[in-house]
């Protein structure tokens, strides 16, 4: 019936999120009003005086989570996320922990990612999810070495381009 009103709610299956907009068709022509949709609800509404199709791609959730084992020399912002959806980036934060440097290369699982690393933060961007997200970040201990000299009888000591010492 043409001139009523018409209210229903959009409910994304388990693990999906409802989408940020939809798509409304009223006889087969994609319209930009008329119609009501709260994304947080997932209510639409409308008056009929037409024909009308609703399009609403829910997203699916992923978490983000640290890999087993997965952090070595550093530690996680606590503010990272712990979820993303299908179309989304995220950024991990992790910041470096006294006596290590950062590793060149970090290990993330499902999804692309790019790594950077800037002082003692690094910075994990995860985008394409096509399944739960883990990282992995084994930073590298800085090794710290002492030499110690002693003479017992007059010398000198001297240093070499090639980095050895010895007595004359």
């Amino acid at each position: 019936n043409y001139d009523t009103s018409y209210a229903g709610i959009i409910t994304p299956n388990t693990g999906y999120s409802l989408p940020e907009t939809i798509e409304v068709y009223k006889d087969d022509a994609l319209v930009s009003f008329g119609y009501t949709y709260n994304r947080e609800t997932g209510e639409v509404s409308f008056t009929v005086d037409g024909d009308y199709e609703i399009k609403a791609t829910c997203t699916k959730d992923f978490t983000i989570s640290v890999a087993d084992g997965g952090l070595y020399g550093c530690t996680p912002d606590q503010n990272n996320a712990t979820s993303i959806k299908t179309g989304e980036d995220k950024k991990i934060i992790v910041n470096l922990s006294d006596g290590y440097i950062f590793p060149e290369e970090v290990v993330v699982t499902g999804a692309s990612h790019t790594w950077e690393k800037e002082g003692t933060v690094g910075t994990i961007t995860i985008s394409n999810p096509t399944s739960d997200v883990t990282y992995d970040v084994d930073c590298i201990k800085i090794q710290d070495y002492s030499i110690s000299l002693s003479a017992t009888s007059v010398g000198v000591i001297i240093s070499s381009g090639d980095n050895t010492i010895r007595t004359q």
